[in-house]
């Protein structure tokens, strides 16, 4: 099984702040004697949009497969690929979170001890919900 991204939810919104920003980082390149107070805070609220989602890409949107009890990640921009066997991983714990007003969504957090291992939302994967059952069947929910 592997994971598929939602075009329309998370990952679709991550791609559109990543084009608004290289919009207006073209519009300064090509006109850098009109600046006006308006838009240079925009940009400077781009640029935070911009670096909180690229944090949410480097901590939360992985490729995720699973092959004979072996769970692959792979981060798609530093397309560094982690390996981990089911039983290796102590459990998982599952909570919601409030994503910026889009969605109550649901949140797995996979565990090895005190350290979080790999964070799923249901934000970003449209098959969310059989990764979630694939788990848990494999896997044992840990109370925090």
């Amino acid at each position: 099984m592997k994971s598929k991204f939602k075009i329309f939810g998370g990952f679709g919104l991550l791609i559109v702040i990543i084009l608004l920003l290289a919009f207006f980082i073209q519009i300064i390149i090509t006109k850098p004697n009109n600046y006006d107070t308006d838009l240079v805070a925009n940009i400077f609220w781009i640029i935070i949009g911009a670096g909180f989602t690229l944090h949410q890409i480097l901590t939360r949107v992985n490729i995720i497969e699973f092959k004979n009890n072996i769970l692959i990640f792979t981060n798609i921009l530093k397309r560094k690929k982690t390996e981990i066997n089911l039983k290796e991983i102590d459990g998982y714990t599952s909570k919601f979170e409030m994503t910026r007003g889009f969605c109550n969504c649901e949140l797995i957090t996979l565990k090895k001890g005190d350290e979080d291992l790999l964070k799923i939302s249901e934000f970003y994967y449209a098959n969310f919900k059989e990764i979630k059952k694939y788990l848990q069947t494999r896997l044992k929910e840990i109370d925090v």
